[in-house]
């Protein structure tokens, strides 16, 4: 390969600039496959600029790469939800993104092969991608409880843009939203007797609702209110610089209640909280669950618990991204294998 690659061990060793590169097998295939991408979406098989040139044998690079595009799911995965996750979901407008997806998929999984039944209970809905996600994973039987102001985008006349794009979602998906499970107003106002009414107690509750204390305050505390006893409560958006008073309201529930509820899961975006009974079977979940085992499992403390935080590395994200944005989503669900 001269001053551009020469093989090693068997492998690709790129060469950039006179710097000798060395990656573990993994990394070293992230790495291949992200400057295909580039090829794919530059159509050039070399680069320069005034600091530095690359250069590529294009045939060696795919079929080093050819496992990555032809590989197997691992055991255990579900592939028709993980399909789901990665092509379907993608084209409505939300914020779970697929790790937290992936976290979700695998607590409800764990729940129902435990016989943990209950309704599933959702505030803040914006345009329904994480509803879908639970409709999906659910299926015909799950009862999805959606709440929400739906005043987004209100329309000259009073149309409601939000809420019909949210129905027209579920239409396009073939998830058609039963409308009597549609709370339609400020989540505050809403009792904990009629969600238990609507849906039984919960066995998983989503709060994406106002980002100030008390908004918080009063979802984490309705939740509380109707979740079941194998419950699980996610709080969006914990850790957030722009949103700061998340994480006060999440420590404040956990304080409140402390010896009661604890947290078990962090992700960027997310904190995972449960009964402090359920507290080791889910911690195992997440230790096991297949559809989690790509990312690096930290631990860490939070209010006297120790915490799984999943850790997705900025490589990968950056890979998964290149490939959603250059039209190769069809092959981003690998990229979490």
């Amino acid at each position: 390969m001269g001053q551009n690659g020469e093989e090693k061990g068997g492998g690709y060793q790129p060469v950039f600039a006179g710097i000798d590169f060395a990656y573990p097998d993994e990394t070293q295939t992230h790495f291949h496959f992200i400057f295909y991408i580039a090829i794919m979406l530059f159509g050039n098989t070399a680069h320069k600029s005034e600091n530095f040139e690359i250069n590529f044998n294009i045939e060696r690079f795919i079929s080093t790469d050819r496992r990555i595009l032809g590989g197997k799911g691992a055991k255990g995965m579900n592939s028709t939800i993980r399909k789901f996750i990665f092509r379907d979901l993608q084209t409505v407008e939300g914020y779970i993104d697929p790790p937290d997806a992936l976290v979700f998929l695998s607590l409800l999984k764990a729940q129902t092969e435990r016989g943990l039944n209950g309704g599933i209970a959702e505030i803040g809905v914006y345009y329904g991608r994480t509803y879908f996600l639970f409709r999906k994973i659910s299926g015909k039987r799950g009862r999805i409880l959606a709440i929400d102001l739906f005043d987004i985008e209100q329309a000259p006349g009073g149309a409601e843009t939000q809420y019909s794009r949210f129905i027209d979602n579920g239409r396009r998906l073939g998830l058609p939203i039963d409308e009597d499970l549609v709370i339609r107003r400020d989540s505050a106002r809403v009792q904990a007797d009629e969600i238990v009414g609507k849906i039984g107690y919960a066995r998983f509750f989503s709060i994406d609702g106002g980002p100030m204390l008390h908004h918080v305050t009063a979802d984490s505390r309705l939740a509380a209110d109707s979740l079941a006893d194998h419950g699980i409560i996610a709080f969006d958006d914990t850790f957030n610089p722009a949103w700061p008073e998340v994480t006060v309201g999440l420590a404040d529930f956990l304080r409140q209640r402390e010896g009661t509820f604890s947290a078990f899961c962090m992700t960027k975006y997310r904190t995972y909280v449960c009964r402090s009974q359920f507290y080791e079977f889910y911690c195992n979940v997440i230790k096991k669950a297949p559809d989690l085992l790509a990312f690096e499992h930290l631990e860490t403390q939070f209010l006297g618990s120790k915490v799984a935080r999943l850790h997705n590395p900025l490589g990968r994200r950056i890979l998964y991204e290149l490939m959603v944005r250059s039209g190769m989503s069809v092959f981003s669900e690998r990229v979490y294998r």
